[in-house]
């Protein structure tokens, strides 16, 4: 098998058909959250649903944003909290002012800028929700960053595919009763087909993401029989050199691998930073 269809992996007619297959493993979580925002917020609002979804995607791609520039993973969970809180602040007041333009309401603009200062603070509170239900997704793309390419793109369409279903599975009874609440009543378009759109693109990216992984598996598997050619497993100690610095190849997906005493190496001339003839080491396998 060629190097470059190792890295990346079979099932490329399914990852081509969700927009993934040059797409890095953030961009794939950043799409799991847009896939989630928009029949949650819509389920919510659904008569007001075009006023409200575009700024709330837009305070969405700002929560992103900001997120991925935290220093550290510790912050996540306190940025949740107040990040959403803020997000949503700014988001009520963007959706009320965004529903007065489309309904031709120029007049009340300036009694709805006022307005908004006390709304804002209610939609804190619905941002705070926002925040921690976005959260899992963002925490995937920044646990990715350690393993290569196409490793970290299989991990989080895995990762993603599975929050994303339970993310529409929680919300999907408790919107209507939400909406409800607040007078919401039906819409042109109603949620639960977007939200069934939502849910296939989910269960295909867990699909695909799964079925990456273990095909991997499968050709480590055949490597350590010796039935692939140009590849071997080997000791570290084959090499005489530390070899922390190689990235993992296929660990679980669950879990830890604990017993990372194994090198996958590629055979023959190479040229890099290791230049021999022999066995190069490429990954670091369980």
């Amino acid at each position: 098998m060629a190097a470059k269809v190792l890295m990346r992996g079979s099932l490329l007619g399914t990852a081509r058909a969700i927009g993934v297959r040059w797409a890095a493993a953030d961009r794939v979580a950043l799409a799991g959250m847009l896939l989630v925002v928009v029949p949650v917020t819509a389920a919510l609002f659904p008569t007001m649903a075009c006023a409200v979804v575009p700024p709330t995607l837009l305070m969405a791609l700002g929560y992103w944003w900001l997120g991925n520039r935290l220093r550290t993973d510790f912050a996540l969970v306190p940025y949740a909290f107040f990040g959403g809180a803020l997000a949503g602040y700014l988001n009520t007041t963007g959706a009320l002012h965004c529903f007065l333009w489309l309904s031709g309401e120029f007049r009340a603009l300036p009694v709805a800028g006022v307005y908004s200062l006390l709304l804002g603070f209610l939609g804190s509170f619905h941002g705070v929700g926002y925040g921690l239900m976005l959260l899992p997704p963002l925490w995937l793309a920044r646990r990715a960053r350690r393993y290569h390419a196409a490793e970290a793109t299989d991990r989080v369409l895995a990762g993603t595919g599975l929050w994303g279903l339970a993310a529409l599975a929680i919300t999907a009874p408790l919107a209507p009763h939400i909406a409800n609440r607040l007078d919401f009543e039906g819409a042109p378009v109603e949620p639960g087909q977007v939200e069934g759109l939502a849910a296939a693109a989910f269960a295909l990216m867990l699909a695909s993401g799964v079925a990456r992984w273990r095909e991997r598996r499968a050709w480590l598997a055949r490597v350590r029989q010796g039935k692939v050619p140009g590849w071997l497993v080997l000791p570290p100690d084959h090499f005489g050199a530390r070899l922390d610095e190689l990235p993992l190849f296929c660990p679980r997906l669950l879990g830890r691998d604990r017993d990372v005493g194994l090198v996958l190496a590629e055979c023959g001339p190479h040229k890099g930073t290791y230049r021999s003839d022999g066995p190069v080491p490429r990954f670091r396998v369980t």
